[in-house]
């Protein structure tokens, strides 16, 4: 492939990207979600005592939304690398905790390439100095942190995202971000991942506000698919016939989620559907991931961690007959074209 993926340590050879999480969370602020429950148990540390309290209401606990130490995201994505990972993209973007200096830290700790997300996320978690914000003022910030260094810092950003939509139908700075995001792609050529918001319509709402801006199709993936759409492969194919990518990004999440009254798919029903997508010939237009972005996520905290799709799924695909060449193509060929910018 022509061009570069920038990573926080500096540009690489797409070549060089090799078997790729396309969604995670390495260090990030997920606090604007919290919701007390006004029980004693989660107002602590996540632990063993208060572990199967906090994965039945996940927002209930501080503690838990909040991926702040470096030693531990580096000892989590060393078992990733250990498993066979070398890359992450890290869509902790400036609403949500980004600690871009950090990301390098773990970066070299670890040996996992980390390219980090710029972007506004949904509305609620937005900077006070962004919510009125214009379209190309948020598009300006954006480029800066793609092309110049982000935060103070001089490390670079290789990818807007995640942005996207709290709800449906989104709101109005969620439009405004989207819109920027899509100015700003077409001024670097960075991808875009965009989060659409619990449910069905909301996929199809967040793309049209983004090939509306002019966004090129090609450089934009749809994250959460496997969640949103579930077992609907029509609904899925009416997006990747309009020449995006799609995220199957929620691999390890069977939780019910108590503040949505939802419950996500199981393994199981993500492989069954995938499998079908696979036959249905959309291959190319998949990338994988865990969305690892809660303490009770990781590893440590008895969470499927950031090698789970290595070390559990990749397995069961062998299994159901998927060939190792269809595997690669997801893991390390997809997200290699989405992620190359110009040189």
């Amino acid at each position: 492939m022509a061009g570069i993926i920038r990573t926080v340590a500096g540009d690489i050879d797409p070549r060089w990207l090799g078997r790729t999480m396309a969604h995670e969370h390495v260090l990030c602020d997920l606090s604007f979600r919290w919701r007390p429950s006004g029980h004693p148990a989660d107002d602590g540390p996540v632990r063993l005592g208060n572990l199967q309290r906090i994965r039945r209401a996940q927002w209930a606990s501080r503690d838990n939304l909040r991926l702040c130490d470096p030693l531990v995201a580096g000892a989590e994505l060393a078992a990733f690398a250990r498993a066979g990972g070398q890359s992450v993209v890290e869509l902790s973007n400036r609403s949500i905790g980004r600690d871009l200096r950090g990301l390098l830290a773990v970066s070299r700790a670890s040996g996992v390439q980390v390219v980090a997300g710029t972007g506004l996320y949904v509305a609620g978690s937005i900077p006070a100095d962004m919510v009125t914000a214009s379209v190309s003022q948020i598009a300006d910030a954006l480029e800066r942190d793609l092309t110049v260094g982000a935060d103070g810092s001089p490390v670079r950003c290789g990818v807007i995202g995640e942005v996207g939509a709290g709800a449906y139908p989104m709101a109005d700075i969620e439009r405004r971000s989207l819109r920027a995001a899509a100015l700003a792609s077409l001024r670097t050529g960075a991808a875009i991942v965009v989060h659409p918001a619990p449910g069905t319509e909301s996929a199809v709402e967040v793309l049209d506000v983004l090939l509306d801006g002019g966004a090129d199709p090609a450089r934009i993936c749809v994250a959460h698919i496997d969640e949103r759409l579930r077992a609907d492969v029509d609904a899925v194919r009416r997006i990747v016939a309009r020449g995006c990518t799609i995220g199957y990004d929620t691999f390890g999440r069977e939780a019910y989620y108590q503040p949505r009254d939802r419950q996500h798919p199981t393994d199981t029903q993500r492989l069954e559907t995938l499998v079908r997508l696979l036959d249905a010939g959309l291959e190319g237009r998949i990338v994988l991931s865990q969305d690892v972005c809660m303490r009770i996520d990781l590893g440590a905290f008895g969470g499927p961690g950031y090698d789970h799709i290595l070390v559990t799924i990749v397995p069961r695909l062998h299994a159901a007959g998927v060939p190792a060449t269809t595997i690669d193509r997801l893991l390390i060929e997809n997200p290699a074209r989405l992620l190359t910018m110009p040189a």
